[in-house]
Formats: C-alpha cells, structure tokens, sequence
C-alpha cells in the first residue's frame, strides 16, 4: 500500500492473485445425484449388457463394469490484478474506489473418463469382433460416449463461465461534526453513497454445427449497475455515556438490472437459466459498544 503524496491522506493499493483448484470433483452435467446416464454411464451399460446377452462377458462382468458414477473432475485456474484507491481530502471526508480484472480458466475435463474409455473401447471392439450387429452397436454406443459425453461436455464444462472479468466499486462518505439542519446539530451526523459495477459474464457458445443452425457465437450476460446509499448517527447515551449508533442503508435504490439470461436453451430459442438479482432493499442497523 503506497502513501501517494506522504501525507496520510491519498494512499493507493495494488494486488496480483492466483488460484489454482487441480482436480475438483465437481462437475454434475445433469444436476441429479444418482443419474442414470450422464457421463457415459448408459452407452456403457449397453454396451455390456449386449456383450452379456451374446456370450461375450458374464454377469460378474457386466455388474462389475456398470457401476455408478455421477460426477467428473476438472481443473481450475483464476488470476487478476486489484486497483483500489483511498482519499481523504478533508478529515471528515473518504472515499473509496476499486477496480478489479480476472480471468478463469477450466481444463482437463473428466480426465479420468477419457483415460477410462481409452482402455475400454479397444476392449468392447474384441469382444464385439464377429457379430456384425454387436459391432454395430458398440461403434454406435462409442461415437455417442467420445461426441457427446466427452468431447461434447469439454466443450461446455472447460468455459470460464461465472466469472466477471471487471468489477468496480466507488463509495464516498462524509462525517458532520458542526453545523445545523433546521434547528437540530449535525455533530455525529453521516451521509454516503455508492455505486457497483460488474461488466457481464461470460455463458455459452453457440457450438451447434452449421447444419443444425449452429453460429459459432459466445453469449454473454449483461453488465449491472447498482447504486446505494446509507446515513447514520453516532452519538452516546446521556445516562450511561454508551456509544451507540443508528444506521439506514439503501441498496439498489433505482430496483435496476433485476434479471439476467444466463444461459440458452439447446436451439438458442429462450432462456434455460435466468439469475435474479437484488431488488431495492432497506436496512436499519443499531449498534452500542461497551
């Protein structure tokens, strides 16, 4: 944190950060706890349960390859750098400013599953070999699991999606300590504001191919812009010489940028998900300290 011009009242501070989360077994593509046929899980149990019904494998076989699994691994990264700026021009008066800029970044996508069908498609092809229709269906049940359940859900999963990349934030707040307002003293008397900028997010791309209406665009939710405002009172109890003090905060006093389309639906026609933001709201707080 650097004193700007020495003198206690302009100070400045800079922050650089990195984050790095390797392995986070969070990623649920269905949202379900117990479903049946994300990550591949389906293809898998028809492809055994086809190689059982031929010959090929034994029950044994085909209960020990179908086992549950609902989640999948990712690795994540985020960095940025922090601005904020502090100022007291007057010793009753601050203010506050703040700028951010990050990036996320997510990879290597149910690594575990790709390695895991890696040794089990050259498997499911030998016990295949000879039935033209048990072929068939495992080529059918692999393209679907390395297109859609691998491939497919990288493309989605390993988008920095949720992050905001700017952010700034500006308040000012001002103490009175002399002075009237028709007829009653100031002294102990504050007032401030504040205002909350976060530029949008990123959502999706569309990954469609052209045939299917497909245009290759990344969408994006819109910025915000709030605005607060707050004023208070501190004075001390005259009968026990407490500090005390009463404060009334407004937050998103315009009610603005109450909605925001997060994601698209598989055809891009609507919404699937549609965050809700803040509305106007009212806070009074009071304090005593002893």
């Amino acid at each position: 944190m650097i004193d700007l011009l020495g003198d206690d009242r302009f100070f400045a501070r800079i922050t650089y950060f990195e984050t790095a989360q390797i392995g986070d077994a969070a990623v649920s593509p269905s949202g379900a706890v117990l479903d049946a046929s994300a990550l591949g899980r389906s293809q898998t149990k028809a492809v055994l349960g086809a190689l059982r019904d031929a010959g090929r494998i034994t029950q044994a076989q085909y209960d020990a390859g179908t086992f549950n699994w609902n989640a999948a691994t990712i690795d994540t990264a985020s960095r940025g750098q922090e601005l904020e700026l502090i100022a007291n021009p007057t010793r009753n008066w601050t203010i506050r400013a703040n700028y951010s800029h990050s990036s996320r970044d997510r990879e290597n996508f149910f690594a575990e599953g790709y390695a895991y069908f890696a040794q089990k498609f050259p498997e499911w092809r030998a016990l295949a070999a000879g039935d033209p229709t048990l072929v068939a269906l495992v080529e059918a049940n692999i393209t679907t699991i390395q297109q859609n359940e691998l491939d497919g859900r990288a493309v989605a999963q390993e988008q920095g999606f949720g992050s905001v990349p700017h952010k700034a934030t500006m308040t000012t707040r001002y103490k009175f300590d002399t002075g009237s307002f028709m007829g009653e003293q100031l002294k102990g008397v504050y007032v401030g504001s504040g205002v909350r900028y976060q530029s949008g997010t990123f959502s999706q791309t569309d990954t469609r191919a052209p045939s299917a209406g497909g245009t290759g665009k990344s969408y994006h939710t819109k910025a915000t812009l709030f605005t607060d405002a707050f004023a208070g009172y501190r004075f001390r109890l005259p009968w026990r010489q407490v500090p005390v003090g009463i404060q009334v905060n407004i937050r998103n006093i315009f009610n603005s940028d109450r909605d925001s389309l997060a994601r698209y639906n598989s055809d891009f026609s609507g919404p699937r998900r549609i965050y809700l933001r803040e509305p106007r709201s009212f806070k009074v707080t009071f304090s005593a300290d002893y």
